[in-house]
């Protein structure tokens, strides 16, 4: 691990609350795979606006379901939470965001793979998946990724490519 790399308090904090973690069960679980850390030592991850890369950090992504790649910024990983929240917001089902997508996108996914991502389960979709998904959602891939925090009509983003379909 490079030392020049730190761990983002942004992506740290985003990780925990689209898993659900609060501190002190973070530290449970670390300390159940024989991680000895303390809840004041993971607090300083959500606060300090970048920290080192802890010893345990391999373990701190496995329990948090990631990689130590998303938690430098290096790396970006799909959040199932921002996808459902904006399903759901939007009135979209997602047996018709499957077809949307296969319609017009020329993407083929079933709903059963939507609801992988909606829960979380599949973090690294195909980068066409999550361009149409922010297409058909009228948000960003950039957001869905984690790698913004508004959600912006995707005619605001400066990648805009396509029109967002009806």
């Amino acid at each position: 691990m490079s030392g020049d790399q730190r761990i983002s308090a942004r992506r740290f904090r985003l990780l925990c609350e689209q898993r659900g973690y609060s501190y002190p069960e973070l530290v449970r679980d670390l300390g159940k795979r024989g991680v000895v850390v303390t809840r004041p030592g993971i607090a300083k991850l959500g606060r300090a606006p970048d920290s080192p890369v802890p010893h345990y950090a391999a373990e701190l992504a496995l329990v948090l379901k990631s990689s130590v790649g998303y938690l430098v910024g290096r790396d970006r990983q799909f959040l199932g939470k921002r996808f459902r929240d904006l399903y759901r917001e939007r009135g979209c089902s997602l047996a018709a965001l499957a077809e949307q997508l296969h319609r017009y996108r020329q993407v083929k996914v079933s709903t059963q793979y939507l609801q992988q991502l909606a829960c979380s389960r599949n973090t690294n979709p195909r980068a066409e998946i999550v361009d149409g998904l922010a297409v058909l959602l009228a948000t960003t891939p950039d957001y869905l990724n984690g790698c913004e925090d508004q959600v912006r009509r995707r005619e605001d983003a400066e990648q805009a490519r396509d029109p967002i379909v009806g």
